[in-house]
């Protein structure tokens, strides 16, 4: 009950410092001063860690995150203290063959999410300046245990989905970190760093996004999510992974890099044989590699399908997937499918003037879509998906398209410029795109259609495609590229003056840390003085120690003196003792030397007797082996007899036994022969019973006059 009691206040505590620290800097600040980080920590160690564990192990956790969430001096306090090596310690206890197993249940996955959760936070995803913190948890061992959760096969799939959440986080935009994570996969599944690495990393990804239909739609995420980080910021990157899924798509084979392949999956569109969640994350995917890389979409613009020395059309890859988004469109099944090639070609397309002449070279797929807005059974998604590809294709068109931007208004007329935007707008406010928090991930996947880079990227160019529509169709090229060139300059004023608030941001920091560092100085000289005084008082106490003993010394001396000189005295008494002892031991000794020729003569006296003696007790010792060596044959006779006896006892036992049994028998003889006795006298009447009814059978039949002869008496009498 006391225990009990104690679990209940430490419990309340931690929800208290929770709730009152709650976006309050200086209160979580003050906390990081009194060494709460330690203290939690121990809490979580003493309550068993991340396995065993209660609900006090969770609330710990979320009052870490809740001190580390957007406070970078806490967030550098808990490095520069090396806690990070605790976080270690408490992932070391989750690898073990027999507590993998364990990590089923739900309060244990909630302790383990909660403490990737409280890693992400040191590295968010929409930064790009976590190098300091990555390294961070590279060097104290944290980054191995997280890529160990992430791509184990024994470790449920939430969990699998959180680890490689995390793992995307600590290698985005840092080079270290991924060749790291590049060595420590192929480590773990047996394989040798080389320079089709990165390949063998993409394809496993592949893998689980696109054809591992066992694992749940966030760990498929995820995956897709860590492909973005995986490639962040590195252009040359995409282009050579761009390169090798072509290549891979151009064999046409069985082969397990060409099935699991997004293009495959995106070009070969065939209702019902694959997944809506296939094309899905294929899109997504794709969308990722191409992203901000106008090279890349070159590249996969470029793609062609069909052999015209064959008598085949070629197709480009933008129509064949314009044209799988109209057969899409045609199925109600195909919903998502069709939601993900929209995604697609919108992000796609977006200031990429020669994708979108490309796109508009298929004539009916523009007037499908037109058709698409015209028709009111069509829901507000899928229009709204089509009225933005259209606002795209119409703002970024140029006087060389297959379809003039005179032409492509003419056709957007037919719904009406209101209607248009009003579709627009309607997409937007839409609850799936407006509530949807992909980061989070749902466990239900049915209420998923959109990926967040896909939404960041609409929401960020919004007004651009609203008022497309609003662009006068007859402006000159020369125009559009002046205004291009104006967009351009405007995003790099935009980007100067995010770079120039970004360096006033770190600025900041940097004075923070400033003040923090030289606060921590001040405490550390605070504490020098301190320490310098009680070293001083120390002194003080050690000097008036030493002038005590110094006068205890004196005091001592004294005494040791007085000592002496009695000692002395009575050395002068010794000496004189001493004299006559001399003249005693001088009387002694010639007494001595007179007793010591009668002791020769008792000497050689005494040896005789020695020598008689030894010749009585070897005597003796010879009949002391013959005494023993007699009781040893009577003891062993005496056992022997004693065996006999028993032997003898035994036999008149079974005499006895065997009398019994005779008699018994003679017993059962006489019974018998007396049983037989009466059997025999028996069946004697019962031979008499027979002659003589027979007797009468026969004097009857004469009676009857019938002829009896002596053969059927006979044979009456065998029978």
């Amino acid at each position: 009950m006391f225990f009990s009691y104690i679990s209940f206040l430490f419990s309340e505590a931690i929800l208290l410092l929770t709730s009152i620290s709650n976006d309050n800097i200086e209160l979580q600040k003050r906390a990081v001063f009194e060494n709460v980080f330690d203290r939690i920590l121990t809490i979580i160690h003493n309550e068993g860690g991340l396995l065993y564990g209660n609900l006090i192990v969770f609330d710990c956790l979320v009052l870490l995150q809740n001190l580390v969430r957007y406070n970078y001096s806490n967030q550098n306090w808990f490095r520069e203290m090396g806690f990070f090596s605790k976080i270690k310690d408490l992932l070391d206890e989750v690898f073990n063959a027999d507590k993998i197993k364990m990590l089923q249940e739900k309060q244990k996955l909630a302790n383990i999410s909660a403490v990737l959760e409280f890693i992400r936070l040191f590295v968010p995803k929409e930064t790009l300046g976590n190098t300091l913190n990555q390294n961070a948890i590279l060097k104290e061992g944290v980054f191995v245990r997280i890529i160990e959760l992430s791509f184990s096969f024994d470790v449920p799939f939430t969990l699998q989905a959180e680890a490689v959440k995390t793992c995307g986080y600590l290698i985005k935009g840092n080079i270290d970190s991924q060749k790291f994570f590049s060595k420590s996969f192929l480590s773990l599944n047996n394989m040798q760093f080389s320079t089709e690495s990165e390949y063998i990393i993409v394809q496993h990804l592949f893998s689980i996004a696109l054809f591992s239909f066992k694992s749940n739609f966030s760990l498929r995420l995820a995956c897709c999510h860590f492909l973005q980080s995986y490639i962040c910021c590195n252009s040359s990157k995409q282009i050579d992974i761009l390169i090798y899924i072509i290549d891979m798509f151009k064999k046409n084979d069985c082969s397990e890099s060409h099935l699991c392949n997004p293009l495959t999956i995106i070009l070969v569109f065939n209702q019902g044989q694959k997944s809506g969640f296939q094309i899905w994350f294929s899109c997504v995917m794709l969308m990722h590699i191409i992203e901000e890389n106008l090279e890349a979409k070159k590249l996969i613009r470029e793609i062609v399908i069909g052999d015209s020395s064959l008598g085949e059309e070629p197709v480009s890859c933008i129509q064949i997937i314009s044209a799988n988004l109209v057969s899409s469109l045609g199925y109600s099944s195909e919903y998502r499918a069709s939601i993900a090639y929209f995604m697609l070609l919108i992000f796609w397309l977006f200031d990429d003037n020669e994708s979108v002449s490309e796109f508009l070279n298929e004539g009916s797929t523009v007037q499908y879509l037109v058709s698409v807005l015209q028709n009111s059974k069509i829901g507000i998604i899928l229009q709204g998906l089509a009225a933005i590809l259209l606002a795209i294709a119409y703002h970024f068109t140029d006087e060389l398209s297959a379809i003039p931007r005179e032409l492509l208004r003419l056709l957007i007329d037919r719904i009406g410029r209101d209607s248009f935007v009003n579709r627009i707008i309607q997409f937007k406010e839409h609850p799936q795109l407006r509530d949807c928090m992909l980061l989070n991930y749902k466990e239900n996947m049915d209420d998923i259609y959109f990926e967040d880079t896909f939404i960041t990227f609409f929401r960020d160019n919004y007004g651009i495609i609203r008022k497309s529509i609003d662009k006068d169709p007859h402006l000159s090229l020369q125009t559009k590229k002046i205004s291009i060139e104006n967009e351009e300059l405007s995003k790099n004023n935009a980007f100067l003056v995010n770079e120039l608030e970004s360096k006033e941001l770190k600025l900041q920091l940097l004075q923070k840390e400033k003040e923090n560092y030289i606060r921590e100085q001040n405490t550390k000289v605070e504490n020098l003085v301190t320490e310098l005084e009680v070293g001083k008082q120390n002194v003080d106490n050690m000097e008036k120690r030493l002038i005590q003993k110094s006068s205890d010394f004196d005091s001592n001396l004294k005494k040791f003196q007085e000592e002496i000189n009695n000692l002395l005295l009575e050395k002068e008494d010794l000496s004189l003792s001493l004299e006559d002892a001399r003249k005693e031991l001088a009387n002694i000794v010639e007494l001595k030397e007179k007793d010591a020729e009668d002791f020769a003569v008792i000497i050689n006296d005494l040896k005789k007797d020695l020598i008689y003696y030894r010749e009585l007790s070897s005597e003796v010792s010879d009949l002391k082996s013959l005494r023993d060596s007699l009781q040893l044959q009577l003891s062993q006779e005496k056992m022997s007899l004693e065996s006999f006896k028993n032997d003898f006892l035994q036999l008149k036992k079974q005499e006895c036994k065997l009398m019994d049994e005779i008699l018994e028998l003679k017993d059962q003889k006489n019974e018998f022969e007396r049983k037989l006795k009466e059997i025999d006298e028996s069946w004697l009447l019962v031979v008499e019973e027979l002659e003589e009814k027979r007797k009468r059978d026969k004097c009857r039949l004469k009676e009857l006059g019938d002829i009896v002869s002596e053969t059927d008496n006979e044979s009456q009498d065998d029978q």
